[in-house]
């Protein structure tokens, strides 16, 4: 089988195999839309590749993701992914403001509507062993970064001068040490497995451990339904952090190594190493391919939408039309037949600092079928039919 790139954008094809082991065909394609005076364009001056490998805002593994791979099989809903900073709607810096993601179809019908509030620093400390919390200290704009998010970690090292305060209970076990990614690593460690890079997380033992004068930093960028307060800090060192203000808010990846997420990605167990390695376990749910906040995964949308933004642009406002190009493949089989296939949008990347939108198309093609050539193609006329035969 040939496959043959007839666009100017990056395209690829390769093959991924199911939980039931069958071979398909993926056809990914990279598309960038770009707002130059008001009008949206493909900017012929700037094709984007297809993403090999995750790309970090910082550290690697240590920071948010910027860009996911675009070598994934499947995904079984599109993810829209918003990288932007929150700017204060005026000049003047206040205590906290709403940001607004709002996507429609051609005809109007939303797709997406996310709010979420964005807050000046906050503090919480434990001063005459009562928890006290800051006043909101007034900003112009924060970074929609899931480091201001509800999350982190608590760590105590041997040369800490709270080491002594410890309990044997929490200290790490010594397998636990040994098997510890830190080259030094600390003698008590517990993380917030769903955003290991955020803030406001906190642990019972390590707060009777450090005692007075410890302070925390609230999350900054909440979910305005389910605000994240004083309350909600003080219950979490029960252990009650099963309720909504504890998901960390925000509109970009999460993290594969997030625990609601990798336990999407199946068992690898002793059954799977001697049954079914090196193929998927039974349990693996494809679903863990979408790397959108669960409430940004939704259906695939229509190549013609709106995209509009609030208080995530310098402008407060920023708009985006996107025009009814159609990405297909055709496919020529070996019995002489043409057919056309659409593909999927199945990743949104909304980038309002660099003015543009990229999307990722994408399908899959059971290898059993009888293709001779699978050629990528992009239509930019919405009105002529993709396949025309003459005769």
């Amino acid at each position: 089988m040939e496959f043959r790139n007839l666009t100017p954008f990056d395209s690829a094809c390769y093959k991924m195999l199911d939980v039931d082991d069958q071979a398909f065909h993926v056809v990914a394609m990279k598309v960038v839309y770009s707002l130059q005076n008001g009008q949206c364009v493909i900017d012929e001056s700037h094709y984007p590749s297809l993403c090999v490998q995750d790309e970090f805002t910082g550290e690697v593994n240590r920071s948010s993701i910027r860009y996911e791979s675009d070598f994934a099989p499947y995904k079984p809903l599109c993810d829209v992914i918003v990288n932007a900073v929150a700017y204060v709607p005026g000049v003047e810096p206040v205590a906290s403001f709403p940001v607004k993601v709002l996507m429609t179809d051609g005809s109007g019908h939303v797709l997406l509507d996310k709010t979420l509030v964005v807050q000046g620093e906050k503090t919480y400390r434990y001063h005459a062993s009562k928890l006290e919390e800051s006043e909101l200290t007034p900003f112009l704009t924060l970074p929609i970064d899931y480091q201001y998010a509800f999350g982190g970690e608590n760590k105590i090292y041997a040369n800490s001068p709270y080491a002594d305060a410890l309990q044997d209970e929490d200290r790490l076990s010594e397998a636990a040490l040994a098997e510890h990614p830190e080259e030094n690593p600390p003698i008590a460690h517990t993380a917030f497995e769903d955003n290991i890079i955020g803030t406001g997380f906190a642990e019972r033992w390590y707060v009777d451990a450090i005692k007075e004068g410890i302070s925390f930093t609230a999350p900054r960028i909440l979910d305005p339904e389910h605000p994240f307060t004083l309350d909600s800090f003080a219950n979490q060192l029960k252990r009650k952090r099963n309720t909504p203000e504890y998901i960390p808010a925000g509109l970009g990846v999460v993290s594969r190594a997030a625990k609601t997420r990798r336990a999407l990605a199946g068992t690898y167990d002793a059954e799977w190493l001697n049954h079914r390695h090196p193929y998927l376990p039974k349990d693996f749910d494809f679903a863990y391919w979408n790397g959108a906040p669960k409430d940004q995964q939704i259906p695939y949308p229509p190549n013609h939408m709106r995209i509009a933004l609030t208080n995530l642009s310098g402008t407060c406002s920023w708009e985006i039309e996107l025009p009814a190009h159609r990405a297909f493949v055709l496919l020529r089989m070996n019995n002489g037949a043409f057919i056309p296939v659409m593909l999927n949008i199945d990743t949104v990347i909304i980038e309002p600092e660099q003015n543009h939108v990229l999307l990722t198309h994408r399908i899959q093609l059971p290898t059993e079928l009888d293709i001779r050539v699978i050629e990528a193609r992009f239509e930019v006329n919405p009105e002529v039919p993709i396949l025309t035969i003459k005769g």
